[in-house]
């Protein structure tokens, strides 16, 4: 079974193109073009990337991100618009978006940007919690992560000029 991946946008075209794009490349997906309908999925569902638009019609899409990072912390939400101005990619950013990229999105673009949301969401498995409809908190599979010290250096020179 694919990775899950959630694709919101107000243009039946992009969800179809984008959905056909992950589902060659072996995800499974699901569509909205509803920031609220895309709240439920979430719920439902617990998608490992979500790809959600800017313009939504009744949900705008940073009032759609601050929700789902409210419910999922580690969330991968990628930030999509054709009409989007560099403020609002910082602010998406800021707010906890995985990544901000422009329509249309090319085909490698898609994927690559999907590869590394999901590397992510690897690296912050360890204690994410989704809090389910009834408001009750589950936890995520824990990722198993083993960190080793950092190497000893060795000195490379000592002088005795004082340095600036």
């Amino acid at each position: 079974m694919g990775k899950l991946v959630l694709i919101v946008d107000d243009e039946p075209g992009i969800l179809t193109t984008l959905g056909s794009v992950l589902t060659d490349e072996g995800y499974e997906t699901l569509a909205t073009q509803s920031g609220e309908e895309a709240l439920e999925l979430y719920r439902e569902k617990a998608p490992d990337v979500v790809f959600l638009d800017i313009w939504l019609p009744d949900k705008d899409g940073l009032e759609t991100l601050e929700a789902l990072r409210e419910m999922d912390p580690s969330a991968a939400v990628i930030m999509m618009s054709g009409h989007g101005t560099a403020s609002t990619a910082v602010k998406a950013i800021k707010m906890g978006a995985f990544d901000y990229v422009e329509k249309p999105v090319s085909y490698n673009r898609v994927v690559e940007t999907v590869s590394e949301a999901l590397r992510y969401r690897r690296s912050m498995g360890e204690g994410t919690i989704i809090r389910a409809q009834s408001g009750a908190a589950r936890p995520r599979h824990p990722a198993e992560r083993k960190l080793t010290p950092a190497p000893e250096l060795p000195l490379l020179e000592t002088a005795q000029t004082p340095q600036r």
